[in-house]
């Protein structure tokens, strides 16, 4: 697998802004300020002055380990569309201008909806590395794309499923049928509006689920059309979630990295990824592979590449058996960037200092005291030091401009997946009141 990041030259602006859906998530624009770990420009918005200080203090803390942006562009205004649309914003539309113009492409975190910016900065869908909104549809809409993979005959890449848009009586008779053709038994279905991303829009349907929630869910969201899939939940079946990163080019595509997932209920909390250690194993990824070949051919051939190579996020679940095979099916496609490129673009820039051989674990944290600053943030709510560019294990930090609503994403970076992961269960002082031991370890050693 090809383990390279796609471009340093690049004007990372991952806005949230157009999601009107997810507008419950607190601090959601702010959550492109994750574009700072990104190498090349990053342009992000800010809505108040503590904000704008929490995004430069983070810029410099990743600049003197030599990760991240090589350029910040803070914008202020409620979202970074809005913001380079006023008056005001002049100058820094024509700074993101002169970069687009001299060959620096546009990489967004979301796709659909983004025609206010792209259309705020008088540029064409050949400047950006998401691909056009009427070509990431198509693979983007859980219903779409599973027509997509029975238009193929590729049966068996989503698991059992069926689309519902009209009675809840009609919901309850598909929910029989989806079970009835589930080759694995289960009792369990998920439904998940088409259109949403995410985990946005989604309800676990179990025999113990109560009727009121199905009615209450099928009420809101029926009309929009809902995909149900057959659920095989993680505490039932052993079920591993773990996604793929899909490189797009105009003739041809390839994967450049698994990474497994971490998830709490049914919400995404963090990715693993590793440089030199598999993060998910070579049966699952082969399965993962030839279950998504139709679904990736199909995306050559309709221009997803078509003059810029793009990313596409694949997420899949892995289902044990008891002989120790598995089965792999795809649950969505997704056609712009996503969280774990977060998490792959650190371990990537910090490779090199650890050999050539590191693991990043990242860690959405939402329980820290709100309107902490950034400084505070790191140095007293922390146990874990912050990297110091070195092959020490240690954390760096991005999402400041969440911390008003107590939010901040973590890095955890060491040699081994092992030793990432071990520094999660001391990572805030109510978890633990010491270091954990790979770090006394890492100072004995020094």
């Amino acid at each position: 697998m090809t383990r390279k990041h796609q471009l340093t030259k690049q004007i990372s602006t991952h806005d949230m802004s157009s999601f009107g859906f997810l507008k419950g998530i607190l601090g959601l624009n702010e959550y492109a300020g994750r574009a700072i770990v990104c190498p090349g420009i990053a342009g992000v918005s800010y809505s108040t002055k503590e904000a704008h200080g929490n995004l430069t203090e983070n810029f410099n803390d990743l600049t003197r380990v030599s990760v991240g942006a090589s350029h910040l562009l803070l914008v202020k205004g409620e979202n970074l569309s809005k913001a380079l649309s006023h008056p005001d914003s002049h100058h820094a539309r024509q700074r993101l201008q002169f970069f687009l113009e001299n060959d620096w492409p546009l990489s967004l975190f979301l796709s659909r909806g983004m025609y206010p910016l792209v259309n705020a900065l008088g540029i064409g869908w050949d400047k950006v590395l998401t691909p056009d909104p009427v070509i990431a549809d198509q693979f983007d809409d859980k219903w779409k794309v599973r027509l997509l993979a029975q238009e193929l005959h590729a049966y068996d890449v989503f698991p059992p499923w069926a689309y519902v848009s009209s009675s809840l009586k009609n919901l309850n008779k598909k929910r029989n049928e989806v079970l009835s053709r589930a080759t694995i038994p289960t009792s369990t279905v998920f439904l998940k509006v088409h259109n949403y991303d995410g985990g946005q829009g989604i309800l676990r349907w179990t025999q113990k689920t109560d009727p009121k929630a199905v009615e209450s869910f099928a009420e809101q969201y029926l009309p929009q059309g809902i995909v149900m899939d057959a659920g095989y939940p993680r505490d039932e079946f052993g079920m591993q979630e773990f996604s793929a990163k899909i490189l797009v080019h105009e003739d041809r595509w390839e994967v450049l990295y698994f990474t497994s997932q971490r998830i709490v209920g049914d919400a995404h909390i963090g990715n693993d990824v590793a440089i030199g250690e598999e993060v998910i194993g070579r049966e699952a990824q082969k399965q993962a592979i030839k279950k998504i070949t139709p679904i990736c051919d199909e995306a050559v051939s309709r221009g997803y590449g078509k003059h810029l190579s793009r990313t596409m996020g694949v997420d899949f679940m892995g289902i044990p058996h008891a002989n120790g095979d598995h089965t792999v099916y795809a649950l969505e496609v997704n056609a712009r960037q996503t969280a774990a490129d977060y998490a792959e673009a650190v371990c990537e820039q910090v490779a090199p200092r650890f050999g050539g051989k590191v693991a990043v674990v990242m860690e959405n944290i939402d329980s820290l005291p709100r309107g902490v600053s950034y400084p505070d943030m790191r140095d007293k709510y922390l146990k874990i030091p912050h990297w110091d560019g070195t092959d020490r294990p240690g954390l760096l930090l991005t999402n400041a401009g969440c911390l008003e609503y107590g939010k901040v994403t973590v890095f955890l970076i060491a040699k081994t997946l092992g030793e990432a992961r071990e520094m999660r269960g001391y990572l805030l002082p109510k978890q633990a009141q010491a270091h954990p031991p790979i770090l006394r370890r890492a100072t004995r050693a020094s």
